[in-house]
């Protein structure tokens, strides 16, 4: 009988101590699961905030895939010129209401020297019509190639105003993919038939011509270059 009721004993223990497992297991689970809510609430917060600070510095939305990613920021930026402060920061800023202002004769040029070889896809220039009128770009030239010696013409724009809504900022974007280069080097390299949605290039170089109206010197108030993503685009980020 005192077997019996040892054996009894042993047997609650057991079942106790895999009813304490459970419980553990269940609050581990419950303690993950409060830790994901956590992260997740942390994620939208930081986006509510990223999207306040963008709505109170009148900044467009970009509508671009997310395949692509922002590779302005791994390169070194040189501007031809610039007026009162305006350094290459206004144009990176994430704020419509700075800029940067060329103080010279033209062309102004604004030139990107990369780390390392990047793939280029497309060039995001923010204008703002309504206040800057004359300063506001016109024809633009895009130049490439290894360094800011070592340059090559590839393809010319214009910003048409009458195509733009002018009551607000607006996004111009020059699109890579879409142009026929007209340099040798890059047609020389390039397939026309096969689908390619960047540009190799290790310097990239903004040049404007000439602005609306004659204007003398131009204002642009953001920039943002745009390249296919790849897989050690954040630990290139935190190099530089």
């Amino acid at each position: 009988m005192n077997d019996l009721n040892t054996i009894s004993d042993i047997d609650d223990d057991i079942i106790c101590n895999k009813n304490e497992e459970s419980c553990n297991k269940n609050e581990e689970s419950c303690n993950k699961h409060e830790e994901s809510c956590t992260c997740d609430s942390t994620n939208v917060n930081k986006k509510n905030e990223y999207k306040k600070k963008k709505k109170k510095n009148n900044l467009p939305e970009i509508d671009i895939s997310t395949k692509y990613v922002e590779i302005g920021c791994l390169g070194y930026w040189e501007l031809s010129s610039n007026k009162n402060r305006s350094d290459t920061k206004k144009l990176k800023d994430n704020n419509a209401k700075t800029y940067w202002q060329s103080s010279s004769l033209g062309p102004h040029t604004i030139t990107i020297e990369f780390f390392r070889l990047l793939e280029v896809s497309k060039i995001y220039l923010l204008f703002n019509y309504s206040i800057d009128e004359s300063y506001t770009p016109c024809e633009i030239l895009i130049n490439a190639g290894n360094d800011k010696n070592q340059l090559e013409y590839l393809c010319s724009t214009c910003c048409d105003i009458d195509k733009y809504s002018t009551d607000n900022a607006f996004w111009f974007v020059i699109d890579l993919t879409k142009i026929l280069f007209d340099s040798y080097y890059y047609n020389f390299n390039f397939d026309n038939n096969t689908n390619i949605n960047f540009l190799y290039c290790r310097c990239l170089q903004i040049c404007i011509v000439s602005s609306q109206h004659g204007g003398k010197d131009t204002r642009i108030r953001q920039i943002k270059i745009f390249g296919p993503k790849y897989p050690y685009y954040e630990y290139d980020k935190v190099l530089i």
